[in-house]
């Protein structure tokens, strides 16, 4: 692309190319990340770093055609802001100049440095060539914490200046501003591929050379790495996410099937005694099922409530396992006249992993009656309890027990956790702004 040239580091005696010899002012040495000054004929020391230079995932000289232009990768900078650490690929050709290759978060974006600025309208909006760009980095100062390679101007580790970015859609202006100058750069998003497929060296999807970003960022930034992170990965989450309900739904039909019912009924009088029905047996064929038991009472069941407590009982050991389980429906007449429910007149229990065997399906039941204090101070004058007990009435409680059967708490917890990842994706990249 360029005649070169060749000069030995003053720091370490190593031979470093100087690729847009001519153009180039600061150039960090690739053995030992000293920054010397080039255009001295004597090539001057600027800077000495002890540090190891780290490999880059897109090594200084690789050469890509972007946009019709072959570019060169001559420069390398690792910059921050308070909260986001990226990296900036310097790209040169003679004939082209400079545009920056900018890898933030997983995405990458080619820059072009503007000659006609463009005008502010508003404190969160400039215009540029007929077009409204709004705020979408808030000011910030920006460091850059290392530089490897050649630059057109003399850039050293810890130069700070001024930032913010204002964006219409994937298109973004950069500003950037100190004491001496302002400049504007515009980044155009590509897709990760392009940069895969435009550059000879094979381009990993690391950020930089050196540890991931700092707390509380590094963890995202090490997300960022990881191989879902591409540009069509919401599409590829989608699928597998889709794939994987499907196969849980499969194995819940599969397994989850009903291998035995038996149901039955009883009746039972408003705080009367308790009274216990068997509703037949069970058989448990596998090492643990899933029994369910539902109770539902008629309709008749208001105000009332019943206490429902069931055994299996292992016919060869006698054993029992025991659940509970309450029907209850209330009803009354708030003191604005509206009238409230609550409850229901069903009332399902699981007992999960009950082992092989034979059981009896044991129910007791008992029901209790509950007054509304208010209707009872209303038709009575009297200063209620709040409990008055009503005897006579009956209700019937129809019971069923299934072995097996679709568990969807499982089910509902699976999704949870598939629908995990996507979800907190999408947060972390509203929360950067990348849909902004």
């Amino acid at each position: 692309m360029t005649g070169g040239k060749t000069i030995a580091c003053p720091s370490c005696g190593g031979t470093v190319a100087v690729r847009a010899a001519g153009y180039t002012v600061s150039l960090a040495c690739h053995y030992c990340g000293a920054l010397l000054d080039v255009a001295n004929p004597d090539v001057r020391l600027i800077a000495a770093y002890g540090e190891a230079v780290a490999q880059l995932p897109l090594p200084l000289g690789s050469r890509g055609t972007l946009f019709g232009v072959e570019w060169e990768a001559i420069g390398w900078q690792e910059r921050q802001s308070s909260d986001a650490v990226w990296t900036e690929y310097l790209l040169f050709n003679p004939y082209a100049g400079y545009r920056w290759l900018v890898h933030a978060e997983g995405q990458w974006q080619f820059g072009a440095m503007l000659v006609d600025q463009p005008g502010r309208i508003a404190d969160d909006q400039v215009v540029w060539r007929g077009r409204t760009f709004r705020l979408s980095e808030r000011p910030d100062r920006v460091v850059t914490n290392r530089v490897l390679g050649e630059f057109y101007w003399r850039v050293q580790a810890g130069e700070e200046v001024g930032a913010a970015a204002y964006a219409d859609g994937d298109d973004t202006l950069s500003l950037e501003h100190n004491a001496d100058e302002i400049n504007w750069t515009r980044l155009i998003a590509l897709r990760p591929s392009a940069v895969r497929n435009a550059f000879t060296h094979p381009l990993s999807e690391g950020g930089g050379p050196g540890d991931a970003a700092p707390a509380p960022y590094g963890l995202w930034a090490r997300w960022s790495d990881l191989p879902f992170y591409t540009d069509d990965d919401a599409r590829r989450m989608t699928m597998i996410a889709t794939a994987a309900i499907i196969i849980v739904l499969c194995a819940m039909a599969l397994l989850g099937h009903v291998a035995q019912s038996i149901d039955n009924k009883l009746t039972v009088r408003v705080d009367g005694p308790p009274v216990e029905l068997t509703l037949g047996t069970i058989t448990i064929t596998r090492p643990t099922q899933a029994v369910r038991v539902q109770a539902v009472a008629d309709g008749a069941l208001i105000n009332d409530w019943v206490d429902l407590d069931y055994a299996l009982v292992n016919r060869s050991t006698q054993q029992a396992i025991r659940a509970e389980g309450t029907i209850e429906y209330y009803s009354g007449r708030d003191t604005d006249g509206s009238i409230w429910t609550e409850g229901s007149h069903v009332a399902t229990i699981a007992i999960a992993s009950v082992p092989r065997g034979s059981y009896d399906v044991v129910a007791q039941a008992q029901a209790h009656h509950w007054s509304d204090p208010k209707t009872a101070a209303a038709t009575t004058g009297a200063t209620p309890s709040g409990w008055e007990t009503v005897m006579g009435d009956t209700h019937d409680i129809w019971l069923s027990a299934e072995v097996g059967g679709m568990e969807w708490g499982v089910f509902w917890t699976v999704l949870a956790l598939i629908a995990t990842p996507p979800a907190l994706l999408v947060y972390w990249r509203a929360r950067r702004g990348q849909w902004s």
